[in-house]
């Protein structure tokens, strides 16, 4: 079970998961100039450019366990909130 403490709007609440799967998505960003930027920074000291943006990927719910904090940015979502 993931546990989660939400904050937005200077509200916070707690919510909690029973995740089957954990989906990573890489090469995001608000600013796609900037993002584009990066991939060329990284392009010149010989790190692949991705095939394709965003790429997914799974990361083990293990894994997931051993991380004590969990830093999200973007709009929040309303969903059933947890009591």
């Amino acid at each position: 079970m993931l546990a989660f403490e939400r904050h937005s709007r200077g509200e916070t609440d707690r919510a909690e998961l029973a995740a089957k799967a954990l989906i990573v998505a890489g090469w995001t960003g608000r600013d796609e100039k900037a993002l584009h930027h990066h991939i060329e920074e990284l392009a010149a000291i010989g790190v692949p450019r991705p095939l394709s943006m965003p790429v997914f990927y799974r990361i083990s719910r293990q894994i997931s366990r051993k991380l004590r904090t969990w830093r999200f940015s973007g709009p929040i979502h309303q969903a059933r909130r947890s009591r």
